[in-house]
């Protein structure tokens, strides 16, 4: 019999104190078992009560708990069993996730609330169990949905399906509700979509296209890329794409792109006057692009972050700052290429330690600027990279 950490919570009486006035989550919990007081609303709204626990194989949680908050459980690396008593109604944003062995879920009766990103990172999951008491969501062909079929929760993980086909009657859909799926290929979405919250089909590597009905007021695809039609901007959201020996052009549209499939086929990409700042209107996890032009002024977070088959990125406009995780993970990046620049390009980041170009063959890959920025980009963060060289005089774009 295999030795577990666990954490055992004792039930709740009105002489216990909440444990929103106590945080354990940088605590060490490498003891076999902890008791801590325990309340109706454990953490607090902005934290998790367990983040990074990363000795926890089983939490039991106690009759009276009510409110499980945003990222309670998030990053316990090696979680495997979580008990939910039926006193919890509400489930916050990415509570449960990032939890690599977590292996099954039960749902109990009296969840009402679940919010974005459930379940999201949690890649080891083979199943979603929901109580037959439960009123307020139902499973249909293993994907979670409210009971009135009109959100999209949660498309598994482990569901292998590659069609996929959303029931009409539904009408939102949730950030992370496909995230991680492998297998998933195509999907259809509902006529009447009215919601569709970031990050749904983030890190699925396979999705090549989405389609929707014409006629939707909101949402139209092209291509296998959706788009959303009530932006008020001119010209936005441009895109060139090469699909093998296919040159494919978007038109010019008062729309914006929401969501760019990571597993479209498209080889080389040249985008114009894109505005982006959701994970799946980027090309982030992207294995088929090759070559990419970019019209930013910033560059916004994982826009490509591990495609890692990236080899050549040309970024026209002078661009002001790039987060420190935009070209994380480009393993095959061989030429950054900066045109207009009118000062070095600033990296964003949280913490100074972080590598934003972790990942990239920096003895290999050459960085092209302006003749007359050499030094300052030498000065830089950008001296990482060993070969900083002039930019070639000559006209700048792919060749489709």
């Amino acid at each position: 019999m295999s030795i577990f950490h666990e954490v055992i919570m004792p039930q709740i009486d009105e002489n216990y104190y909440p444990l929103e006035f106590l945080d354990l989550s940088t605590a060490n919990l490498d003891t076999k078992a902890l008791e801590c007081i325990g309340g109706p609303n454990f953490g607090s709204k902005e934290y998790g009560f367990l983040t990074e626990c990363e000795h926890l194989t089983e939490v039991r949680l106690p009759l009276g708990i009510k409110t499980l908050w945003n990222g309670f459980f998030r990053d316990c690396s090696a979680l495997e069993k979580i008990t939910i008593p039926d006193t919890v109604t509400f489930i916050g944003y990415y509570c449960i996730s990032s939890c690599p062995k977590l292996k099954a879920i039960q749902i109990p009766s009296h969840i009402e609330q679940i919010r974005d990103g459930f379940l999201a990172y949690c890649d080891s999951i083979e199943a979603i169990e929901l109580s037959p008491e439960n009123k307020r969501f139902v499973l249909c062909d293993d994907v979670l949905y409210t009971s009135d079929m009109k959100t999209l929760v949660r498309y598994p993980i482990y569901k292998k399906s590659e069609k996929y086909t959303i029931p009409e009657s539904v009408i939102e859909i949730m950030g992370g509700a496909f995230e991680g799926n492998p297998f998933i290929q195509q999907i259809t979405l509902p006529p009447h979509l009215k919601i569709l919250v970031p990050n749904a089909f983030i890190r699925c590597t396979n999705l090549q296209s989405l389609k929707i009905e014409e006629g939707n007021p909101i949402f139209f695809t092209d291509q296998g890329l959706l788009y959303k039609k009530e932006q008020i901007y001119p010209q936005r959201s441009t895109f060139d794409l090469k699909v093998e020996t296919k040159k494919l052009k978007i038109p010019k549209y008062k729309i914006r792109l929401m969501v760019f499939p990571k597993g479209h086929p498209a080889t080389e990409i040249v985008s114009h006057d894109l505005d982006l700042d959701e994970v799946d209107a980027g090309f982030c996890y992207n294995r088929n692009i090759r070559k990419a032009e970019v019209n930013c002024v910033d560059i916004p977070k994982y826009f490509f972050f591990a495609c890692s088959n990236l080899e050549e990125l040309r970024l026209s406009f002078p661009v002001e700052s790039m987060h420190v995780s935009s070209i994380q993970g480009c393993t095959s990046l061989k030429k950054i290429s900066l045109k207009n620049q009118e000062h070095v390009v600033n990296i964003s980041k949280k913490f100074t330690s972080e590598n934003p170009f972790e990942g990239i063959d920096l003895n290999h890959c050459i960085l092209e600027v302006p003749e007359r920025l050499i030094e300052e980009y030498k000065k830089s963060e950008w001296n990482r990279f060993a070969n900083i060289v002039p930019k070639p005089k000559r006209e700048f774009g792919l060749k489709l």
